[in-house]
């Protein structure tokens, strides 16, 4: 079983770190993680050094605090960079939510969930576990890891931030992420009580986004439906697509290159739909994510022998 270390820093490895955050100098909160000489410390928003390179891994900032390895501990530290809480080594550990931490047990290779002071909330238990999204998080226990991490004949259920089981019953086939109160687990779609919504059509997406789902029909010919919390069809559009993300959806369209010596017959170009099916944004792009916060990451590299 683990057991948290909740302890301070000693005083000179408090002062030494101290020294080193002065000469940050005026620097804002800690935005970015970056790594220099095997190290990693944070950037502010302006890209000046917010606290210098001194741990051996972080998994970055979340609500002004972070995760970094110290020595042999995985440890919260606050914007300053004064260490809150320490927990065991470890070599894997990440934001669970705001204030839960999953950590990877280096003995029995099983997740154990902690607080941010700590304090073990789960034992080292799960196969495989995600993080919380709507208040819920997907665990897998009694399975068998195959290659490349299949793991095979697990039971999945989905848990709450104090480890209880909400529904009270496991999912054997596979259980998804809850997102705007739906996730699809053993091929159907359940609402936040584990009651099942509608089936699950083949090519249906995994997860919902803005209250819709996507259905790929592979055709020919290529089309995608999006359905609504009832499983009603809202919208279908001719081409391939991908979930809405601030109103806006990838989509993908096939054109002919003219590589010379190349059998390739196509290849795909990507721009953006509206809820409606408009397209907002014409298919220029060599790949495109979903959009946040105003931005998505696009690829721009020309395609030889296409306009």
């Amino acid at each position: 079983m683990l057991i948290a270390n909740v302890f301070q820093t000693q005083p000179r490895e408090e002062a030494d770190r101290q020294t080193k955050f002065a000469e940050a100098g005026a620097a804002g909160e800690p935005a970015f993680p970056f790594r220099r000489n095997q190290l990693w410390g944070f950037l502010d928003r302006n890209g000046r050094v917010s606290i210098p390179p001194m741990y051996r891994h972080t998994t970055g900032v979340q609500d002004g605090r972070a995760l970094v390895w110290i020595e042999d501990n995985v440890c919260v530290i606050d914007q300053a960079g004064t260490v809150l809480s320490r927990l065991p080594n470890s070599y894997l550990a990440w934001w669970a939510a705001k204030d839960r931490i999953w950590l990877k047990d280096k003995e029995t290779d099983l997740y154990a969930l902690f607080d941010d002071g700590g304090k073990v909330i789960i034992p080292p238990t799960y196969q495989d576990a995600n993080s919380f999204q709507d208040g819920f998080a997907v665990v897998a226990s009694d399975g068998e890891w195959k290659f490349p991490g299949f793991l095979e004949g697990a039971t999945y259920r989905y848990i709450n931030v104090n480890g209880n089981n909400v529904f009270g019953k496991t999912f054997d086939d596979t259980a998804w992420d809850f997102h705007d109160g739906y996730a699809v687990a053993d091929d159907a779609v359940i609402d936040r009580k584990g009651n099942v919504v509608f089936e699950t059509p083949d090519g249906c997406d995994f997860q919902f986004s803005q209250g819709w789902i996507s259905v790929d029909d592979y055709g020919p010919p290529r089309a995608t439906k999006y359905l609504d919390a009832k499983g009603r069809v809202v919208l279908q559009v001719p081409l391939r697509s991908e979930e809405f993300s601030e109103g806006l959806a990838a989509f993908a369209v096939e054109v002919t290159p003219n590589f010379e010596n190349d059998d390739t017959t196509s290849v795909l170009r990507w721009g953006y739909l509206d809820r409606d099916g408009t397209q907002v944004i014409p298919p220029t792009f060599t790949s495109a994510q979903p959009f946040q916060n105003g931005l998505a990451a696009v690829g721009v590299t020309k395609l030889e022998g296409t306009a």
